[in-house]
């Protein structure tokens, strides 16, 4: 075999390399890139529309990775109603229930719950309830049904975050992939 021939040889497997190893890796590492810039905007854009800190979304939205058998990266989130004792609310009004009757609680970001109130809930934390105005009686009591309240996020995370991926996929990712297989084909021009 000739040094032409083993050149062939060694360019082959290294073809072969390349579109085994490098570009499915690429593609997966450019596409959890662009699903984790996502996910930034996202919460970013949430957070301003519904004037929540970001911590408070951040726990919610989460990024399931590409990676190169499985070329798709996905954004998912818990859309249940984020508790309105995380924006560290106040019962608004003095003295006692009397004076406070009907004042309502307010929350940081301008939220206000009118005929809420701050208790101690089943897990003895407190929590911001509303009466449902259900009743119900038992041994001769009148027992008012309350709920926990809760901000919704759902609406707001389906309008912005399909605008927001398609956005940064169309803008990023094709920047990012080829970034990504040109530091994989110098790492294999070392060898």
């Amino acid at each position: 075999m000739s040094g032409f021939d083993r050149e062939i040889v060694r360019l082959d497997l290294l073809m072969r390399d390349i579109s085994r190893k490098v570009l499915p890796r690429s593609a997966a590492s450019a596409l959890n890139k662009t699903a984790s810039l996502s996910r930034t905007r996202i919460i970013r854009g949430v957070s301003k529309q519904l004037s929540i800190k970001q911590k408070s979304i951040r726990k919610r939205i989460y990024v399931r990775r590409a990676t190169p058998r499985r070329q798709v990266a996905s954004i998912a989130a818990y859309v249940r109603g984020l508790s309105a004792i995380r924006l560290k609310p106040r019962d608004t009004g003095r003295g006692g229930w009397s004076m406070r009757k009907g004042k309502g609680v307010k929350a940081r970001g301008g939220h206000h719950f009118p005929n809420a109130f701050i208790a101690k809930g089943r897990n003895a934390q407190d929590h911001v309830f509303e009466r449902t105005g259900k009743v119900s009686r038992r041994d001769g009591k009148n027992y008012h049904h309350v709920d926990v309240v809760r901000i919704a996020i759902d609406k707001t995370l389906e309008d912005i975050a399909p605008r927001t991926v398609r956005r940064l996929m169309n803008s990023r990712f094709d920047g990012l992939l080829q970034h990504e297989i040109n530091h994989r084909l110098t790492k294999l021009r070392v060898k």
